[in-house]
């Protein structure tokens, strides 16, 4: 039996989490979310906003050519 699932593993520790029958495929989802972002008619009006500081800091050098924004303080672009 074969079976995919999908979602999103944040804490490091999760990776582990998984037993020896399950073989894991991280991937990231920021190249598909950069392809479609590039594809907007209106892509000049696309602010990126972070809920903390910690996404920030986590992917603020995916997106250097969008305006950024963070819930906890100003992001300078």
């Amino acid at each position: 039996m074969c079976m995919h699932i999908g979602g999103p593993v944040f804490a490091a520790q999760e990776r582990f989490y998984f037993g020896d029958t399950v073989l894991p495929l991280f991937e990231s989802g920021i190249p598909l979310l950069r392809e479609r972002l590039a594809k907007l008619e209106d892509k000049a009006n696309v602010t990126i906003a972070y809920p903390d500081e910690g996404a920030w800091k986590r992917f603020k050098y995916q997106f250097d050519e969008y305006p950024e924004a963070s819930a906890r303080r100003p992001c300078h672009h």
